[in-house]
Protein backbone atom coordinates (compact mmCIF):
# COMPACT_ATOMS: atom_id res chain seq x y z
CA UNK A 1 0.00 0.00 0.00
CA UNK A 2 2.78 2.39 0.89
CA UNK A 3 4.62 1.48 -2.33
CA UNK A 4 1.52 2.23 -4.41
CA UNK A 5 1.17 5.58 -2.68
CA UNK A 6 4.79 6.43 -3.43
CA UNK A 7 4.34 5.48 -7.13
CA UNK A 8 1.22 7.65 -7.30
CA UNK A 9 3.10 10.59 -5.82
CA UNK A 10 5.89 10.07 -8.33
CA UNK A 11 3.43 10.15 -11.24
CA UNK A 12 1.75 13.28 -9.91
CA UNK A 13 5.14 14.89 -9.43
CA UNK A 14 6.24 13.90 -12.93
CA UNK A 15 2.99 15.20 -14.44
CA UNK A 16 3.36 18.46 -12.52
CA UNK A 17 6.92 18.99 -13.72
CA UNK A 18 5.97 18.07 -17.26
CA UNK A 19 3.07 20.54 -17.28
CA UNK A 20 5.22 23.17 -15.62
CA UNK A 21 7.89 22.70 -18.31
CA UNK A 22 5.34 23.02 -21.10
CA UNK A 23 4.03 26.25 -19.63
CA UNK A 24 7.54 27.66 -19.26
CA UNK A 25 8.39 26.65 -22.81
CA UNK A 26 5.30 28.35 -24.17
CA UNK A 27 5.88 31.50 -22.12
CA UNK A 28 9.50 31.68 -23.18
CA UNK A 29 8.39 31.47 -26.79
CA UNK A 30 5.89 34.26 -26.35
CA UNK A 31 7.65 36.63 -24.00
CA UNK A 32 11.33 35.79 -23.76
CA UNK A 33 12.29 34.69 -27.26
CA UNK A 34 9.23 35.79 -29.10
CA UNK A 35 11.09 36.87 -32.22
CA UNK A 36 12.04 33.23 -32.80
CA UNK A 37 8.38 32.31 -32.93
CA UNK A 38 6.97 35.38 -34.70
CA UNK A 39 9.18 37.88 -36.49
CA UNK A 40 9.51 40.31 -39.33
CA UNK A 41 11.68 38.73 -41.97
CA UNK A 42 11.62 41.92 -44.05
CA UNK A 43 11.56 45.16 -42.10
CA UNK A 44 10.41 48.48 -43.55
CA UNK A 45 13.33 50.58 -44.77
CA UNK A 46 14.03 54.27 -44.31
CA UNK A 47 12.86 56.18 -47.35
CA UNK A 48 13.17 59.68 -48.82
CA UNK A 49 10.56 61.12 -51.18
CA UNK A 50 9.38 64.42 -52.62
CA UNK A 51 6.07 65.98 -51.54
CA UNK A 52 3.18 64.42 -53.42
CA UNK A 53 5.06 61.21 -54.17
CA UNK A 54 4.33 57.77 -52.77
CA UNK A 55 6.45 56.59 -49.87
CA UNK A 56 6.72 52.83 -50.23
CA UNK A 57 7.02 50.63 -47.13
CA UNK A 58 7.42 46.88 -47.50
CA UNK A 59 7.22 44.39 -44.66
CA UNK A 60 6.92 40.61 -44.43
CA UNK A 61 5.98 38.73 -41.29
CA UNK A 62 6.61 35.08 -40.44
CA UNK A 63 4.66 33.27 -37.72
CA UNK A 64 5.18 29.96 -35.97
CA UNK A 65 2.41 27.37 -35.66
CA UNK A 66 1.72 28.68 -32.19
CA UNK A 67 1.44 32.32 -33.14
CA UNK A 68 -0.30 32.02 -36.47
CA UNK A 69 -3.72 31.09 -35.11
CA UNK A 70 -5.97 34.16 -35.34
CA UNK A 71 -3.10 36.36 -36.50
CA UNK A 72 -3.87 39.41 -38.66
CA UNK A 73 -1.69 40.76 -41.48
CA UNK A 74 0.64 43.73 -40.97
CA UNK A 75 -0.58 47.30 -41.12
CA UNK A 76 1.21 50.63 -41.24
CA UNK A 77 0.85 53.11 -38.40
CA UNK A 78 2.12 56.52 -37.27
CA UNK A 79 2.41 57.21 -33.55
CA UNK A 80 0.56 53.97 -32.89
CA UNK A 81 -2.45 54.94 -35.03
CA UNK A 82 -3.05 52.78 -38.14
CA UNK A 83 -3.05 54.63 -41.45
CA UNK A 84 -6.25 53.60 -43.18
CA UNK A 85 -7.36 56.62 -45.20
CA UNK A 86 -6.60 60.24 -45.96
CA UNK A 87 -5.51 62.94 -43.59
CA UNK A 88 -3.49 66.15 -43.93
CA UNK A 89 -0.13 64.38 -44.00
CA UNK A 90 -0.75 60.90 -45.40
CA UNK A 91 -2.97 59.32 -48.02
CA UNK A 92 -2.82 55.52 -48.09
CA UNK A 93 -3.30 55.01 -51.82
CA UNK A 94 -3.15 51.22 -52.03
CA UNK A 95 -1.62 48.04 -50.61
CA UNK A 96 -0.05 45.24 -52.65
CA UNK A 97 -0.03 41.77 -51.06
CA UNK A 98 2.00 38.85 -52.38
CA UNK A 99 0.15 35.99 -50.72
CA UNK A 100 2.70 33.29 -51.51
CA UNK A 101 5.51 35.31 -49.96
CA UNK A 102 3.44 36.93 -47.23
CA UNK A 103 4.77 40.29 -48.45
CA UNK A 104 2.84 43.50 -47.83
CA UNK A 105 3.76 46.70 -49.70
CA UNK A 106 2.12 49.97 -48.66
CA UNK A 107 1.97 53.04 -50.92
CA UNK A 108 1.45 56.26 -48.99
CA UNK A 109 1.19 59.66 -50.68
CA UNK A 110 2.79 62.18 -48.36
CA UNK A 111 2.92 65.95 -47.99
CA UNK A 112 5.74 68.11 -46.66
CA UNK A 113 4.23 68.01 -43.15
CA UNK A 114 5.03 64.27 -42.97
CA UNK A 115 8.78 64.98 -42.87
CA UNK A 116 10.81 63.36 -40.07
CA UNK A 117 8.12 60.83 -39.23
CA UNK A 118 8.55 57.34 -37.86
CA UNK A 119 6.38 54.84 -39.75
CA UNK A 120 5.88 51.36 -38.27
CA UNK A 121 4.81 48.04 -39.74
CA UNK A 122 2.58 46.58 -37.03
CA UNK A 123 1.58 42.93 -36.71
CA UNK A 124 -1.10 41.95 -34.22
CA UNK A 125 -1.52 38.39 -33.00
CA UNK A 126 -5.21 38.04 -32.20
CA UNK A 127 -4.73 34.84 -30.23
CA UNK A 128 -2.28 36.22 -27.71
CA UNK A 129 -3.42 39.86 -28.04
CA UNK A 130 0.15 40.98 -28.64
CA UNK A 131 1.45 43.41 -31.25
CA UNK A 132 4.95 43.81 -32.58
CA UNK A 133 6.31 46.49 -34.84
CA UNK A 134 9.37 47.54 -36.81
CA UNK A 135 9.87 51.21 -37.63
CA UNK A 136 11.40 53.14 -40.51
CA UNK A 137 12.15 56.83 -40.87
CA UNK A 138 10.37 58.92 -43.49
CA UNK A 139 12.11 61.96 -44.93
CA UNK A 140 10.16 64.31 -47.19
CA UNK A 141 12.35 66.63 -49.22
CA UNK A 142 11.16 70.18 -48.73
CA UNK A 143 11.56 73.32 -50.85
CA UNK A 144 14.61 75.58 -50.48
CA UNK A 145 14.84 78.00 -47.59
CA UNK A 146 13.79 81.60 -48.33
CA UNK A 147 16.49 83.77 -49.93
CA UNK A 148 17.85 86.66 -47.87
CA UNK A 149 18.02 89.60 -50.30
CA UNK A 150 19.84 92.85 -49.54
CA UNK A 151 19.97 96.16 -51.39
CA UNK A 152 23.67 96.49 -52.09
CA UNK A 153 24.02 99.25 -54.72
CA UNK A 154 21.83 102.35 -54.69
CA UNK A 155 21.84 105.16 -57.25
CA UNK A 156 19.23 107.77 -58.19
CA UNK A 157 18.36 105.67 -61.26
CA UNK A 158 18.67 102.05 -60.13
CA UNK A 159 18.82 99.60 -57.26
CA UNK A 160 20.83 96.38 -57.25
CA UNK A 161 19.61 93.61 -54.95
CA UNK A 162 21.73 90.55 -54.15
CA UNK A 163 21.28 87.42 -52.04
CA UNK A 164 23.40 84.42 -51.05
CA UNK A 165 22.32 81.05 -52.39
CA UNK A 166 19.85 79.61 -49.85
CA UNK A 167 20.02 76.06 -48.52
CA UNK A 168 18.32 73.32 -50.52
CA UNK A 169 18.37 69.51 -50.29
CA UNK A 170 21.14 67.88 -52.33
CA UNK A 171 18.49 65.79 -54.12
CA UNK A 172 16.56 68.94 -55.04
CA UNK A 173 19.07 71.66 -56.03
CA UNK A 174 17.83 75.16 -56.79
CA UNK A 175 16.68 75.50 -60.39
CA UNK A 176 16.00 79.22 -60.47
CA UNK A 177 14.63 82.32 -58.77
CA UNK A 178 11.61 84.53 -59.23
CA UNK A 179 11.78 88.20 -58.29
CA UNK A 180 8.67 90.33 -57.95
CA UNK A 181 9.23 94.09 -57.67
CA UNK A 182 6.45 96.13 -56.09
CA UNK A 183 5.77 99.87 -56.20
CA UNK A 184 5.37 101.71 -52.94
CA UNK A 185 1.57 101.44 -53.29
CA UNK A 186 1.78 97.63 -53.46
CA UNK A 187 1.17 97.20 -57.17
CA UNK A 188 3.53 95.01 -59.18
CA UNK A 189 6.20 96.95 -61.05
CA UNK A 190 7.78 93.94 -62.76
CA UNK A 191 8.49 90.22 -62.45
CA UNK A 192 11.82 88.68 -63.30
CA UNK A 193 12.76 85.03 -63.80
CA UNK A 194 16.34 83.88 -63.23
CA UNK A 195 17.08 80.39 -64.49
CA UNK A 196 20.85 80.59 -64.00
CA UNK A 197 21.37 79.64 -60.39
CA UNK A 198 24.76 81.35 -60.36
CA UNK A 199 22.98 84.67 -60.91
CA UNK A 200 21.95 85.98 -57.51
CA UNK A 201 21.56 89.69 -58.27
CA UNK A 202 18.88 91.75 -59.96
CA UNK A 203 18.69 95.42 -60.96
CA UNK A 204 15.58 97.59 -60.99
CA UNK A 205 15.37 101.09 -62.46
CA UNK A 206 13.50 104.08 -61.12
CA UNK A 207 11.81 104.70 -64.48
CA UNK A 208 11.11 102.57 -67.51
CA UNK A 209 13.72 104.40 -69.57
CA UNK A 210 16.33 104.27 -66.80
CA UNK A 211 16.30 107.99 -66.12
CA UNK A 212 16.31 109.59 -62.69
CA UNK A 213 12.94 110.00 -61.00
CA UNK A 214 12.48 112.35 -58.07
CA UNK A 215 9.41 110.77 -56.55
CA UNK A 216 11.06 109.30 -53.45
CA UNK A 217 9.53 105.91 -54.28
CA UNK A 218 10.44 102.87 -52.23
CA UNK A 219 10.43 99.53 -54.03
CA UNK A 220 9.93 96.13 -52.39
CA UNK A 221 11.70 93.05 -53.75
CA UNK A 222 10.30 89.58 -53.06
CA UNK A 223 12.68 86.76 -54.01
CA UNK A 224 11.72 83.06 -54.07
CA UNK A 225 13.86 80.02 -54.92
CA UNK A 226 12.49 77.03 -56.83
CA UNK A 227 13.51 73.38 -56.95
CA UNK A 228 11.99 70.00 -57.77
CA UNK A 229 10.60 69.93 -54.22
CA UNK A 230 8.68 73.20 -54.60
CA UNK A 231 9.05 76.94 -54.18
CA UNK A 232 10.41 78.60 -51.07
CA UNK A 233 8.59 81.29 -49.10
CA UNK A 234 9.66 84.76 -50.28
CA UNK A 235 12.55 86.68 -48.84
CA UNK A 236 11.96 90.42 -48.91
CA UNK A 237 13.88 93.68 -48.84
CA UNK A 238 13.13 97.30 -49.70
CA UNK A 239 15.10 100.10 -51.26
CA UNK A 240 14.51 103.72 -52.23
CA UNK A 241 16.01 105.90 -54.93
CA UNK A 242 17.90 108.85 -53.42
CA UNK A 243 17.64 112.38 -54.76
CA UNK A 244 21.00 113.94 -55.55
CA UNK A 245 21.31 117.71 -55.26
CA UNK A 246 22.54 119.50 -58.35
CA UNK A 247 26.19 120.49 -58.38
CA UNK A 248 25.34 124.20 -58.23
CA UNK A 249 22.95 123.91 -55.32
CA UNK A 250 23.97 126.40 -52.66
CA UNK A 251 25.69 128.79 -55.04
CA UNK A 252 22.79 131.22 -54.67
CA UNK A 253 21.97 131.32 -50.95
CA UNK A 254 19.12 133.77 -51.40
CA UNK A 255 17.12 131.00 -53.08
CA UNK A 256 16.90 128.88 -49.94
CA UNK A 257 18.03 131.17 -47.09
CA UNK A 258 16.48 134.33 -45.64
CA UNK A 259 18.51 136.51 -43.21
CA UNK A 260 16.83 139.04 -40.93
CA UNK A 261 18.70 141.32 -38.50
CA UNK A 262 17.10 141.25 -35.08
CA UNK A 263 19.52 143.70 -33.49
CA UNK A 264 23.16 144.67 -33.71
CA UNK A 265 24.23 141.31 -32.28
CA UNK A 266 21.68 138.83 -33.59
CA UNK A 267 20.66 137.55 -36.98
CA UNK A 268 17.64 135.37 -37.74
CA UNK A 269 18.47 132.84 -40.44
CA UNK A 270 15.57 130.95 -42.04
CA UNK A 271 16.44 128.02 -44.30
CA UNK A 272 14.28 126.17 -46.78
CA UNK A 273 15.83 122.68 -46.85
CA UNK A 274 16.52 121.06 -50.22
CA UNK A 275 14.14 118.45 -51.59
CA UNK A 276 15.31 115.06 -50.32
CA UNK A 277 13.62 111.78 -49.56
CA UNK A 278 12.63 110.93 -45.98
CA UNK A 279 14.82 107.82 -46.03
CA UNK A 280 17.94 109.79 -46.96
CA UNK A 281 20.34 110.73 -44.17
CA UNK A 282 20.77 114.37 -45.23
CA UNK A 283 22.07 117.23 -43.11
CA UNK A 284 23.31 120.78 -43.65
CA UNK A 285 25.71 123.20 -41.95
CA UNK A 286 25.66 127.03 -41.80
CA UNK A 287 29.00 128.81 -42.09
CA UNK A 288 29.39 132.56 -41.41
CA UNK A 289 32.26 134.43 -43.09
CA UNK A 290 33.38 138.04 -43.17
CA UNK A 291 34.10 140.03 -46.29
CA UNK A 292 37.62 138.65 -46.39
CA UNK A 293 36.34 135.08 -46.42
CA UNK A 294 37.43 134.39 -42.87
CA UNK A 295 35.17 131.92 -41.07
CA UNK A 296 33.53 133.59 -38.13
CA UNK A 297 31.24 130.81 -37.01
CA UNK A 298 29.99 127.43 -38.12
CA UNK A 299 26.62 126.11 -36.95
CA UNK A 300 25.37 122.58 -37.46
CA UNK A 301 25.11 120.03 -38.83
CA UNK A 302 21.32 120.08 -38.83
CA UNK A 303 19.53 116.89 -39.76
CA UNK A 304 17.31 117.04 -42.79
Amino acid sequence: MQEMHQNSRAKVKMWYHSKHWMILLQLSCIFIKFTECNEFIQDPENTTVFPGENAIFTCMFETSDTGSVGAAGPSVSKDGIPLKGADTEFVLTHVDFNQSAGLYTYFINVSWEANNTEIACVYTDQKFKISYSESAHLTVIGPPLPPDPRTVIITPASLVVAWPKPFSHNLAPISGYQITVYHGNGTVKEQLELTEISQTTVQAFSTDDGSVAETCETLTFNVTAASKAGTSPPGSTTGGFPIVLPDDWGSSPEEFMKITAINSEQLLIEITPPHMCPYQDGNYTITLKNEDGQILKKVGPFLH
